[in-house]
């Protein structure tokens, strides 16, 4: 998967999840990797993963745990719960510090979204597919691309959410020219990450 971003603040760092649901509480969640702005607050990554219908977490029975950060205000547990298995098709971006949030004039609020459990806030999400039917969902590599989807010059499939002149592009196989040419030539959504209020196109 490449993911391309803009509009974020310069030279910061984030943290990528694929998750359950895209809001709070989010349900599940495995936390991805790293992004980083540059100095004109865009960033590109590259992940590798398993990311499609099939893209699910699973424990069989309760398991031992490591108990490697045992402070703070999420420390981990030390035995992990049963669950069958639970499809995970959303996408999220959070600031990895509360205090480089707090600097982007958002609430220093602290979550246990990264790799020691002490990030900012969540900035960027696909909230803007339904709860229960994620991005991921309809990525498989034998379907057809679904009707209304966009479409980068490369001819890999995109979304784009828009958070407050923010926008997030997620493709499974896209070079970086192609995603920035389909971020400036798209619509994005109406939903504001940090309110939840409606601001309009942007």
């Amino acid at each position: 998967m490449f993911i391309f971003a803009s509009g974020l603040p310069p030279k910061t760092d984030f943290d990528f999840f694929v998750i359950q649901v895209p809001t709070a509480p989010f349900g599940l969640a495995w936390y991805q990797g790293d992004v980083q702005t540059d100095e004109e607050g865009n960033a590109f990554q590259h992940f590798r993963g398993r990311f499609s219908v099939e893209t699910f977490s699973f424990a069989q029975g309760p398991a031992p745990a490591p108990d490697t950060f045992p402070d703070g205000p999420f420390p981990d547990a030390t035995v992990n719960p049963s669950t069958n298995p639970i499809q995970m098709y959303h996408l999220g971006l959070w600031f990895n510090s509360p205090n480089d949030a707090q600097t982007a004039r958002c609430p220093a609020t602290v979550t246990a979204f990264n790799g020691e459990h002490t990030a900012g806030l969540q900035v960027l999400n696909t909230s803007n597919f339904p709860e229960l039917q994620g991005p991921l969902l309809i990525r498989s590599p034998c379907s057809a691309q679904p009707e209304g989807t966009g479409q980068s010059a490369s001819g890999a499939w995109c979304e784009i959410q828009c958070i407050r002149h923010r926008t997030l592009c997620s493709a499974p196989s896209a070079d970086r020219k192609s995603l920035a040419a389909y971020v400036k030539n798209s619509e994005p959504s109406r939903i504001c990450g940090f309110c939840a209020k409606d601001h309009g196109s942007h």
